[in-house]
């Protein structure tokens, strides 16, 4: 009797700790964006639940002449050109677009008006990682 109320409290200390860390998530492992640029990286923190697959995160700076653009749009279309997310720039430019299943995207730019504006970047996003692009974009048209 002794050895079984050892093991469930045991186990009830497992499964609490196991439901604290879903709860509130493990910062040295999420591989969230702390803006440091550094690159990809890994992301713990976004599972599909439906396939239990691991989601990627593409994050960068929009520049246009080498100056940051703010407050404009970025766009992932799939490979069939279906928008899958956007996010809007934030004031130095910065975006980052969450919860993408792997395979190549194309990144589209709108400006803050909404037009679409350069020419596409193709990025492909790996399970669980941050991949790192930056937008060059130019007012002068080649």
């Amino acid at each position: 009797m002794k050895i079984r109320f050892i093991v469930l409290k045991y186990f009830i200390y497992i499964f609490s700790a196991i439901l604290l860390l879903s709860l509130v998530g493990c910062p040295e492992s999420a591989g969230e964006d702390n803006g440091d640029d550094s690159g990809s990286g890994i992301v713990s923190e976004f599972v599909d639940s439906a396939w239990g697959e691991a989601l990627g995160s593409i994050s960068g700076t929009v520049y246009i002449d080498g100056n940051p653009q703010a407050f404009g749009t970025v766009q992932a279309l799939d490979e069939e050109g279906i928008m899958i997310a956007q996010e809007r720039c934030n004031q130095t430019g910065h975006f980052t677009i969450r919860g993408l299943r792997q395979g190549t995207y194309r990144l589209v730019y709108l400006n803050a008006r909404g037009a679409p504006f350069g020419e596409e970047t193709v990025v492909r996003v790996r399970p669980g990682r941050f991949e790192r692009v930056d937008l060059e974009l130019s007012l002068v048209q080649n």
